[in-house]
């Protein structure tokens, strides 16, 4: 039987041997960039898993990788209280998942982000995650409607998180 990693660090799989194929660092983040959704993993304070899609766009003027996503404004959420207790996640984004029955096998690629999150709360960063976000998701509508939106939804906005990504993992298998 395995160990259980009871203690509230990461396990490092590191050396544990790939059989796919690991993806570059620029192109998980190239996949991130172009994904239409990711599934964000959250644990309650029990270690009750919860999985959910949400809109999730990657600050490309950061340093380091950074994700923002926003949810409900409702404090009482799972999602949010499971943040607000655990403050690790996981984001999975999928570009690619084409099943191959004939081959017994599926032709796919996928990123896992995982970091801190934090909801953010201070008005300038809340201001250019909301911009990070509608620049990914609503660039179409141009920059002045996004503004305009913004504006016109003060009054009840979103919660705004923010990932800080510590360990980025792409894997892909070309079922060619």
């Amino acid at each position: 039987m395995t160990e259980r990693n009871e203690s509230k660090t990461p396990l490092d799989t590191s050396s544990v041997p790939q059989r796919r194929a690991p993806m570059p660092n620029e192109d998980a983040l190239a996949l991130i960039d172009a994904a239409n959704y990711a599934v964000l993993s959250t644990v309650d304070e029990a270690g009750n898993p919860y999985g959910v899609p949400v809109s999730a766009a990657r600050d490309k003027a950061a340093e380091k990788p950074v994700l923002y996503f926003h949810s409900t404004a409702f404090e009482g959420s799972r999602k949010a209280l499971n943040m607000s207790a655990v403050d690790r996640v996981s984001l999975c984004f999928v570009g690619r998942a084409v099943t191959v029955g004939e081959r017994y096998t599926v032709d796919y690629e996928s990123v896992v982000a995982a970091g801190r999150v934090e909801r953010v709360t201070a008005k300038d960063e809340l201001a250019h995650g909301f911009d990070v976000l509608l620049k990914r998701f609503s660039s179409m509508c141009g920059e002045e409607a996004n503004r305009r939106y913004l504006e016109a939804h003060a009054s009840y906005m979103p919660a705004l998180w923010r990932v800080a990504v510590d360990r980025l993992t792409g894997k892909r298998h070309p079922a060619a």
